[in-house]
């Protein structure tokens, strides 16, 4: 695809199309059934023929259904052609799915079992010690190998944009898991829980959210959000109010309404901080707990007033990715309000799943280490599309500098560039084209939408005051 999109999953990724062939078989094997009746049927008939006037009527009878009967292409025959056919379609299914990844997976089951031995070893601290020492010296001798290999020396955005990251961290993960009691199985996303235990010790917030004076406003025309590069637009105007998120009422012409919340990344990088959007959050995150920051988008979307059925799209960037994924896969966020969407740029949510009906649009950058740190690549299902760019193939010059930065290959309005070459790719992918589809009339809407858009900030450590019956 141009401008260095690479798609998988979704509606037309390998998962996808699997399931077409699963589905198929069992569509072939049904009909191979409904054949074999209609042969008993047609035998019965046959049957039928030798009583009453047997060598009459019931002669040209038999003749016509023998014909039928032994004929190349009989329902029992077809039948049979069928069952072959479904056997056939489930083969190459599975043989794709073994092959698929089989010399990635092996390097990771490799990675996996070496560093959860390591980990689980008596000889763990000090095989730790030793790598911590030694990652210095891998990284530069890594360096040297690469500078031999293709003529120039390589960058740390290298590493992330070769896997190499990705796979030394889902090692580092693993072997965190092997320190832990107990005997420790391989999984397929070990960093989260291999922080669990830090997400444990950190201390509960309470937590004050209230809207942010004077910044409730509406639009009308261009102005009102009607794309994923919009939505992530928002997600970036966020970032100017410390510790708040923004809601986005979309009132359609024909009186219905439907939602958008858009979700800042990380803001401090300390813990237990009065913003919610720290480093503690995404902690709390990778381990799969509660965290302030969504808590924080709960309460929002409440005093905003959702009510129940309205369409409602998470829109995050960073951990705000994070915490849209957690809500979307949390049974009690979604018996209260319907998400039907998710969308998340330079997001580490691999390890992180929805409630079944739920699409999800995952966007990457090659060169953003962020969304690598859980050490797992997207999984490639139906409802959830994963959309990476190459930046060093961008057609924008100032796009192509930025795959030389870590820092600038995860920044949001470079994502929202991003997101409108995936806007306008829909003509070419039948992901994306899905996925604009479903999104654009369930949350978008048509032309006269109107939007009314309010900030609410949130203040973590401070205690929710709570008026008592003598004071009312």
């Amino acid at each position: 695809m141009s401008d260095g999109l690479h798609v998988t999953g979704g509606y037309g990724g390998t998962s996808a199309r699997l399931e077409d062939l699963h589905r198929a078989a069992a569509a072939l094997r049904q009909a191979a059934d409904s054949l074999d009746q209609a042969d008993e049927m047609l035998g019965v008939a046959q049957r039928a023929t030798f009583t009453g006037d047997a060598f009459g009527a019931g002669a040209s009878a038999r003749a016509a259904l023998d014909q039928v009967l032994r004929s190349p292409s009989s329902p029992a025959r077809t039948a049979e052609n069928l069952r072959r056919l479904a056997r056939a379609l489930v083969e190459a299914a599975g043989t794709y799915e073994r092959a698929e990844g089989t010399v990635e997976l092996a390097v990771r089951a490799f990675v996996g079992v070496t560093a959860s031995n390591f980990g689980q070893s008596p000889w763990a601290p000090l095989v730790g010690l030793g790598a911590t020492l030694m990652a210095p010296f891998a990284v530069e001798a890594g360096a040297v190998l690469g500078w031999a290999r293709t003529g120039r020396r390589p960058e740390l955005s290298d590493l992330v944009s070769s896997g190499a990251a990705e796979t030394l961290l889902y090692g580092v993960g693993t072997f965190l898991r092997g320190l832990q009691p107990g005997v420790q199985r391989l999984v397929g996303a070990p960093v989260g829980p291999a922080v669990a235990p830090i997400g444990t010790l950190l201390p509960r917030r309470p937590l004050l959210v209230v809207p942010v004076f004077g910044s409730t406003r509406t639009l009308t025309g261009a102005d009102v959000p009607a794309s994923d590069g919009d939505a992530m637009r928002s997600v970036s105007a966020g970032y100017a109010t410390p510790g708040a998120v923004e809601v986005t009422r979309l009132d359609h012409p024909d009186g219905s309404r439907s939602w958008l919340v858009a979700v800042p990344g990380t803001q401090e990088g300390s813990v237990g901080g009065p913003n919610p959007f720290d480093m503690q959050s995404n902690l709390e995150l990778l381990a799969g707990q509660s965290a302030a920051a969504s808590e924080l988008t709960v309460a929002a979307m409440e005093q905003a007033g959702i009510e129940p059925g309205e369409p409602v799209m998470l829109a995050g960037h960073s951990q705000g990715g994070m915490t849209a994924m957690a809500l979307a896969g949390s049974a009690t966020v979604t018996a209260r309000f319907a998400i039907t969407h998710v969308l998340t740029a330079g997001s580490p949510v691999a390890g992180m799943s929805t409630q079944p009906g739920v699409q999800v649009l995952n966007v990457e950058h090659t060169t953003d280490a962020i969304p690598v740190l859980d050490g797992r690549a997207n999984p490639d299902t139906r409802d959830r599309t994963t959309v990476r760019r190459d930046l060093s193939v961008a057609d924008d010059p100032a796009d192509r500098v930025a795959r030389h930065s870590l820092l600038e290959s995860h920044d949001v309005k470079l994502y929202g560039r991003t997101l409108d070459l995936v806007d306008a790719a829909a003509d070419h992918d039948a992901s994306i084209d899905a996925w604009e589809e479903s999104v654009g009339s369930t949350v978008f809407g048509p032309q006269g939408t109107t939007a009314v858009v309010t900030r609410y900030a949130g203040i973590a450590g401070v205690e929710v005051p709570t008026l008592s019956p003598a004071s009312r």
